[in-house]
């Protein structure tokens, strides 16, 4: 019956069109009912939408091979033509949930009752041990000439600022190395955390070669209600590329660059003003998205050491907008920015740390004894 990629979009996009896409802020929450009852026309209607904000809307749909393609495509036809009365609010989250389990994108997920399924493609969790900031957002201190500082969530607040700050002017300078800890942080806002990076480094360095954002009236609609903070950014780039052939080669001219442009001699620190000092991050599966972003600054620092197990890996689809389906309110999240890394092989791998640790080691205390150890041995003064 279908022949082509486009064949099944095409079958799946028939029943919707762009006056049905719908942005909205988390902060503007819809009443939510699992129970609630959809007809099996309901039912099309809500796969034919959650299918045109994927294939139209998703930054990430034109990077994605055919394998995939096939497998999130095939699922909702199947779910499709088998919809049927009577159908739950929870049975169809579950099923999209199942769709989107093909994704190899650690940020795209599809959520209810403050319920998230996302990608089945994700690693299982080694324990290397707890972040050292506990119940706490981040934590600090000075012990034994070593400055701490642990990481569990990345936030825009003025707190955050402010003990950031502290840590910089108070503990960095007494100090003779420094631990970073970012094992079970995924994230949050990168403001602050990238303010933090660009003192350690005494320069700012790009966490990305390039950013792309998806050029199709779909993602306009869903950015401009989720995200307005994003509307100066996305308009200022549709108006500066919309006479330009660019990206023609580039997954079929779907993704537009963003004026962001770096280079790799772009990544050097500058020794005059950078933490010169020994500097070791723990990292666990859990460590992503803006905590990853501020590893992916970090990694270009000589003095750092990686410590525990790989990242999450969450780095190449971000900035989350969210749209959510007409009938059954099911929120669905999506990236609008397709970032080209300096590392390949990233999205669900993440970055490997020079220091590995097994399962039930901790590598706070890993890191801790290798930096006693070198100082015995005089290694740093």
């Amino acid at each position: 019956m279908f022949n082509t990629i486009k064949d099944m979009e095409d079958f799946l996009l028939q029943h919707s069109s762009l006056d049905d896409v719908k942005g909205i802020k988390m902060s503007d929450m819809i009443q939510q009912n699992p129970n609630q009852i959809l007809s099996a026309d309901d039912v099309r209607r809500e796969i034919s939408v959650f299918a045109r904000l994927l294939i139209r809307a998703y930054v990430g749909w034109p990077v994605h091979n055919k394998d995939v393609k096939n497998n999130v495509l095939n699922h909702l036809i199947n779910m499709y033509q088998n919809a049927h009365d009577k159908t739950t609010v929870q049975e169809l989250f579950d099923a999209f949930g199942n769709a989107i389990s093909f994704i190899p994108d650690n940020h795209i997920s599809v959520f209810l009752n403050n319920k998230r399924k996302h990608t089945g493609l994700t690693r299982n969790h080694i324990d290397v041990g707890k972040n050292i900031a506990g119940d706490k957002q981040i934590i600090t201190k000075l012990e034994n000439g070593i400055a701490i500082i642990g990481f569990r969530k990345m936030l825009r607040t003025d707190e955050f600022k402010a003990v950031i700050e502290d840590f910089i002017m108070n503990i960095l300078p007494k100090s003779s190395s420094l631990i970073i800890d970012l094992r079970g942080n995924s994230g949050g806002s990168s403001k602050y955390s990238d303010m933090f990076a660009d003192y350690l480094c005494g320069t700012r360095i790009p966490s990305a070669k390039q950013m792309f954002i998806r050029n199709t009236p779909e993602m306009l609609a869903v950015q401009s209600t989720s995200r307005p903070d994003r509307d100066k950014l996305v308009n200022h780039v549709f108006q500066s590329k919309q006479l330009m052939q660019i990206g023609n080669d580039l997954f079929n001219g779907e993704l537009i660059p963003t004026d962001f442009a770096e280079t790799a001699d772009k990544c050097k620190i500058d020794n005059t003003k950078a933490y010169m000092k020994p500097i070791y991050i723990l990292t666990d599966s859990y460590t992503g998205s803006s905590a990853e972003m501020f590893l992916l600054h970090m990694v270009h620092h000589p003095m750092v050491t990686v410590v525990g197990d790989n990242s999450a890996g969450m780095e190449l689809y971000g900035d989350m907008a969210v749209a959510y389906l007409p009938i059954s309110n099911i929120y669905f999240l999506i990236g609008f920015y397709y970032r080209d890394l300096f590392f390949d092989n990233f999205e669900l791998h993440g970055y490997e740390p020079k220091i590995k640790c097994s399962d039930g080691m901790d590598a706070y205390k890993i890191a801790l004894n290798k930096l006693f150890k070198d100082i015995e041995q005089n290694r740093y003064r």
